[in-house]
């Protein structure tokens, strides 16, 4: 069944069935490895995350190829996803770097509180980083904006176009 076609305008059961036999078992690998690196002391119960990362990658990563290879136009993934990595990173380092600045300001006060706080100002400081990324990068387009309510308005003020 190799000449069907599978897109979104016609749903042809044929060619779906034919896609997903060639996609591997996954949730069936997932549980293998699973129990493999549960099974091993050095691992532990830290193969639990480490086997069902592994599970997502292949699937996102069987979605990613699948997509592409039956799309009618081929998606350009290093466009789509270089800037949000960009500003994930930068944001991330932000965030980081905020928390350890008011973490060592706030030492010698209660623990607790002050892990909170800053806590607190490295989320906000990667919240308000990561805004003013996906602006200036340009990451979000006017008409992603506008699929949301009073987009219109939000497209303008941020100057969307």
């Amino acid at each position: 069944m190799p000449n069907a076609k599978f897109d979104a305008k016609s749903f042809n059961p044929e060619a779906f069935k034919y896609i997903m036999d060639r996609i591997p078992r996954t949730r069936l690998n997932e549980i293998r490895k699973s129990k493999v690196l549960v099974g091993n002391p050095d691992i532990s119960i830290h193969g639990a995350p480490i086997s069902t990362l592994c599970c997502y990658l292949t699937i996102c990563g069987l979605n990613l190829f699948f997509v592409w290879k039956y799309s009618p136009e081929k998606p350009r993934y290093t466009r789509l996803f270089g800037k949000p990595i960009v500003a994930s990173a930068v944001m991330g380092a932000a965030a980081w770097a905020v928390y350890g600045l008011v973490a060592r300001v706030l030492s010698g006060h209660s623990a607790y509180g002050a892990n909170a706080l800053a806590t607190f100002c490295g989320i906000l400081a990667g919240v308000v980083v990561y805004g003013v990324l996906v602006i200036t990068l340009r990451i979000l387009r006017a008409e992603d904006v506008k699929a949301l309510p009073k987009g219109e308005k939000i497209a303008k003020l941020l100057r969307l176009k």
